[in-house]
């Protein structure tokens, strides 16, 4: 039996892709989300491991386009709209990005995930005001998080610099 052999399902085949994402082989992760979508072109998983592959091999422009279809399907889906802020993020397409990740914010108050991206975001574009609240908020889920902490001190040390 190979590898693939026995699959029939689109649910299989993404299940077996999420697992694949996991272990670090893309490629064939990518192959599997491709093969559910062949079944049901409509499979939000799918279409967002997909684009989660697509990213971690730094192929952020194809992975938007994944991450477009998972909002497409539902508009409501955070992580949809999270992803492809960081996507955006790897192209440097910033306040692009910082519109996905308020978007995050306005579909759930309470999903603090992508707050240090949006910080991050802010503060690549000189947007020090935001950056601060955005890392503020991030910091009172994660305190300890050394990343937040330095973006948040180097955002601080930039307001002072223009008061």
């Amino acid at each position: 039996m190979g590898f693939f052999d026995g699959m029939k399902s689109a649910s299989e085949w993404c299940s077996k892709g999420i697992t694949l994402n996991y272990q670090g082989k893309y490629k064939e992760a990518i192959t599997c989300f491709e093969n559910s979508l062949a079944i049901d072109e409509n499979n939000v998983q799918a279409w967002g491991g997909k684009g989660i592959a697509l990213s971690l091999q730094n192929k952020s422009q194809e992975a938007i386009i994944c991450f477009d279809r998972v909002i497409a399907l539902e508009e409501s889906n955070v992580d949809g709209w999270g992803l492809k802020g960081e996507a955006l993020v790897a192209l440097n397409k910033y306040a692009e990005a910082i519109f996905c990740f308020n978007k995050v914010t306005n579909l759930n108050q309470n999903d603090y995930r992508y707050e240090g991206h949006c910080g991050g975001a802010c503060f690549a574009i000189g947007l020090y005001n935001e950056a601060e609240k955005h890392f503020v908020h991030a910091l009172s889920r994660k305190p300890n998080d050394s990343t937040l902490n330095e973006l948040y001190t180097r955002t601080k040390e930039e307001l002072k610099k223009r008061k």
